[in-house]
């Protein structure tokens, strides 16, 4: 037989009768779908990450569909993309929600059909193709914001765009708040004085009116418009650039003014106006204008805004012109403008002589003690230009700090509170009389002077690392606040009150070594400082001794454990006992420790008895390990080991393997069982076969059990881990297990493992199992099922179960099932069936308790009944002699409806008379539910009512439906 033209993927019946007039059923395959159809965008669900796409069905499904939507970026001058996938396994729902887009991008979208058919996928043709843009959302922070160009009321800007526009950047808008510590995300625009809005495409601003000597805090948002009601999309802030504005013209120090001699001169100012707080500090520099390099600054020196505004200058050169440069710095660490000025030197006069350099007659850590020297002209020729007083100008060398200054000093002085082992510079001054000659000061040449050291203090964290019986590590940290080079420690340590043997090294720790054994020493650690004079020789001084401290070295340790071996005589699979000798030297032996090493684990014992044997247990059988011993002695909590004995190897016998893993049946047939298995945990030797023991029922103990029942031979090879069983007998409870054997060594025994896991199984009923000749007697809502018991059971059945399917709707879903007694008639009538419907009956019957043979399937059809009346009868377009009648199709066909039946009279009688006008259908087609009815009275009323009609041996006629009344009309 061929059978053609069936629709795919659905259930259709193949009729082949054979004598019992039987029939069939199959399912056709899953084909390829077509194409889903008119994939749009909802426009009111798109956004700028998200938008909805619908669309409609494919026309032919071929199968149950899941949908695969594909979308990429579009460009407008290439058709290929990388395209993301999603699958919408919703099953029919055709719509999906793409999110996770980039907002203010343009993409193109399309959608397959995909059937499955086992693991094979059959996909659709691509749908039609859209293309879609996101909407516009706000930008990412602008970047990379710096200032430059920073004046007293101005300062320039500069930033990157954001690195995700998100769409079209309308602006920028620039904030800012007077202030260091402002929070961008708070803080308003309120500060501002001029409008703050720069163009999108503008990366550059100048912002002006600005307060000078003062700090700000700045930042930018970047601004998009969305196309959908205009609304402003604001980006986060960029990063906040903190900038002070200088002082302006009239910030400077005011009044510059000098006065001059040859070498010398004294400068003096006014303090600045128009300063906000008030002035810390002045810097003044000055510039050798007559120079190469007019630019180069000489010196300068800091002056506190609480002194003087003075400075003296010295060691300039005759007939010099050179420029002073002052700016002053206010409590807020901001600077105001510089003021400039400008002086000439005087040319060299006979002027009086500067101070001798003063004599050193005496340093300590912290003074020095000076001889003074006047000048050898004191100025008694320069008309009453005499010495007035001596001053000592003193810092620290190379410093370019300020100077110290000690008054009206006497030919013997002395500085003190200095800072030991460090450099001064000394100057003596001479103050003129200045009523006649415009010098003020003269100066001395520097003198440069290093205090002397003071002792070291001791070492700092002196601790003590024992290595054994013999040696220790002595270990420190240099002493801080050293006036000197550390140039070497040393250790002394001794016994009782003996002398101590002292031991230097360069570096922070020393090793002690030839020590007695269990002995109390006590030490000190000290450091040596070098250092140079002023003379220019070495001076070493030794510093403060630690506290003492005291060690105690650790015993000797015991020699090793001497001739190490197992006895073999008693060796087990998993004990092994083995002996040694003692040491020749124990040294207050106390411990020893067994390590035996098995595979990756190494196990110790430690034996506290000191026996001179010992037999290791729970060893794994099959099994090698190395063996060795050693010695141990106790001091406080750490231990000494002695050097491990001879090493030994052994290895131990063979046992029963543990029990086979995982039995389970595969492919049971009604005499044939297929069986696997996984081989023993713990091997415990080498395997040499497998026991299979098979016995009937489901309660055995396999402990207990024998073999008797197996007709096959149960031993299969040791590399074997699947078999089958035969000659079994159909429908029978079975338990089955397995063992494993090895074998001795030593006497060849079999050693047999535990059981496995018993696995039950039953063999299922043969070919003929099923019940036999299934028949049916049906009418339109009933149908007697009979049948026959199966052949070739070993056992008798106890019931019968019968289950029926609707086969027109959905063959897979039970309607209902019944139990039916085996001592009962084989017989069940089925009732509520549907008229003119397929049902399929599965019968099968229990033999014993918990045993079902095959089911045997029967198909039956119901035979037609009457249908239900016509629905919704009405009467339309009533003229004088004409009418159109409608009507709905029955609620129930019960059948194939072939004809309707109108009856229409007048008068007042509640029942039709008469066959009525027919209405009939064609062969492939339902009747029509529309009449008109001509050649009436007018001016009448009439009654009209509809039945419907199947046809299967005779007419099943419905009830009527009406009546409806009307009147023509004149």
């Amino acid at each position: 037989y061929i059978v053609q033209a069936l629709v795919v993927h659905t259930n259709s019946t193949l009729q082949l009768w054979s004598k019992e007039g039987s029939e069939r059923s199959f399912t056709t395959r899953q084909a390829k779908p077509s194409s889903p159809r008119n994939l749009t965008v909802i426009k009111n669900t798109l956004t700028s990450v998200s938008v909805t796409v619908n669309w409609q069905i494919p026309v032919f499904p071929n199968g149950r569909n899941f949908y695969v939507i594909s979308y990429g970026i579009a460009s407008d001058t290439t058709a290929s993309f990388p395209a993301t996938t999603r699958q919408n396994e919703a099953g029919t729902a055709p719509s999906y929600t793409l999110s996770d887009l980039q907002p203010f991008t343009s993409y193109t979208v399309w959608v397959q059909a995909v059937n499955r058919e086992g693991s094979k996928r059959l996909t659709s043709d691509q749908s039609n193709l859209i293309k879609f843009r996101t909407l516009t959302d706000a930008p990412s922070q602008p970047l990379h914001l710096r200032y430059a160009n920073t004046q007293s009321t101005s300062v320039g800007l500069r930033w990157r765009p954001p690195r995700h526009l998100n769409g079209v950047v309308a602006k920028y808008n620039i904030m800012l708040a007077e202030g260091r510590s402002v929070n961008s995300s708070t803080h308003s625009n309120k500060s501002l004085a001029v409008p703050m809005t720069v163009n999108g495409n503008t990366r550059i601003a100048t912002v002006t009116n600005l307060t000078e000597l003062t700090w700000y805090s700045v930042w930018i948002v970047a601004v998009n418009v969305q196309e959908t009601g205009s609304k402003q999309l604001t980006s986060p802030p960029s990063n906040v650039k903190v900038f002070g504005t200088p002082g302006g013209p009239r910030s400077a120090p005011r009044t510059v003014r000098s006065n001059v001699s040859d070498v010398s001169a004294i400068i003096k100012w006014e303090s600045p106006l128009n300063v906000l707080g008030s002035v810390d500090w002045y810097r003044v520099s000055f510039y050798n204008v007559t120079s190469s390099n007019p630019r180069k600054q000489i010196d300068y020196e800091y002056i506190s805004g609480k002194d003087d505004k003075l400075m003296i200058l010295y060691y300039l050169r005759p007939s010099t012109r050179y420029r002073i440069k002052i700016k002053a710095q206010t409590d807020e660490k901001l600077w105001t403008s510089a003021a400039f000025h400008y002086f000439t030197t005087t040319e060299t006069g006979e002027l009086p002589q500067p101070c001798r350099t003063p004599t050193v007659t005496k340093t300590t850590s912290s003074s020095v003690h000076l001889s003074l020297s006047c000048p050898i002209d004191d100025g008694s020729r320069l008309r009453d230009c005499r010495i007035k007083r001596y001053s000592i100008k003193f810092r620290r060398h190379n410093s370019g700090n300020r100077f110290w200054e000690k008054k009206s000093v006497s030919p013997l002085s002395q500085l003190v509170d200095l800072i030991p082992f460090t450099f001064y510079e000394i100057r003596l001054i001479a103050v003129y009389n200045a009523v006649y000659c415009n010098l003020i000061v003269v100066p001395s040449p520097s003198l440069v002077i290093k205090t002397d050291p003071v002792a070291p203090p001791p070492p700092r964290n002196v601790r003590v690392r024992t290595k054994n019986a013999k040696d220790v590590v002595i270990e420190w940290n240099l002493p801080r606040y050293v006036n000197g080079t550390v140039d070497r420690c040393r250790v002394g340590y001794r016994t009782g009150t003996g002398n101590r043997t002292y031991k230097a090294t360069s570096s922070t720790s020393i090793s002690l070594s030839s020590l007695k054994p269990d002995t109390t020493y006590t030490y000190i650690v000290q450091a040596l400082v070098k250092h140079t004079l002023n003379t220019g020789s070495e001076q070493h001084l030794w510093g403060s001794k630690s506290p003492v401290r005291s060690f105690t070295t650790l015993q000797a340790e015991p020699s090793p454990p001497r001739n190490l071996r197992v006895i073999e005589e008693v060796l087990t699979s998993v004990s092994a006992t083995i002996v040694w000798q003692a040491p020749v030297s124990p040294n207050d032996l106390n411990t020893y420790v067994i390590n035996y090493r098995g595979g990756p684990c190494t196990f110790v014992i430690f034996l506290t008895y000191l026996p001179l044997s010992y037999t290791l247990s729970g060893l794994q059988p099959f099994t090698s390990y190395t063996v060795w011993v050693q010695a141990v002695n106790k001091e406080g909590s750490s231990k000494l080991t002695s050097e491990p004995s001879n090493v030994e190897a052994l290895k131990t016998l063979t046992d029963a393997p543990s029990q086979p893993q995982h039995l389970r049946y595969v492919n049971t047939q009604s005499t044939s069982v297929h069986l696997q298995w996984q081989p023993p945990l713990h091997f415990n030797g080498m395997i040499t076969k497998y026991n299979i023991v098979l016995a009937e029922g489901r309660s055995v103990n396999p402990e207990t059990h024998s073999n008797k029942s197996l007709a096959v031979p149960t031993t299969v090879d040791s590399n074997v881990s699947n078999t089958t069983l035969t000659n079994l007998t159909q429908l029978t409870w079975y338990s089955v297990w397995i063992v494993a054997v090895n074998v001795r060594e030593t006497d060849g025994k079999q050693l047999t493992s535990f059981p496995s896991d018993a696995t039950v199984f039953s063999t299922p009923g043969g070919p003929f199992s099923a019940p036999q000749t299934v028949r049916s007697n049906v009418s339109g809502v009933s149908a007697v099922i009979t049948w026959e018991r199966p052949l070739n059971l070993p056992r008798p059945v106890t019931w019968y179960r019968l289950s029926y399917y609707n086969v027109s709707r959905n063959s897979s879903k039970q309607i209902y099932y019944e139990y039916v007694s085996a001592k009962k008639p084989k017989s069940v009538t089925l009732y509520d069936l549907r008229p003119h419907t397929n049902y399929r009956t599965e019968i099968k019957a229990l033999v014993g308790h918990e045993l079902w043979t095959l089911s045997a399937s029967h198909n039956f059809t119901t035979k037609q009944i009457a249908p239900s009346p016509p629905q919704n009868l009405q009467t339309t377009a009533v003229g004088a002699r004409s009418v159109n009648v409608t009507w709905s199709p029955p609620l129930h066909a019960n059948g194939v409806l072939r004809q309707y039946r109108v009856f229409i009279q007048s008068g007042s009688s509640r029942s039709p008379s008469g066959q009525g006008i027919k209405v009939f259908g064609s062969l492939n087609s339902q009747p029509q539910t529309h009449l008109k009815v001509s050649r009436l009275t007018p001016v009448t009323v009439y009654l009209v009512w509809v039945s419907a009609v199947n046809v299967d041996d005779g007419d099943l006629i419905s009830q009527l439906a009406g009546p409806v009344t009307f009147t023509t009309i004149a």
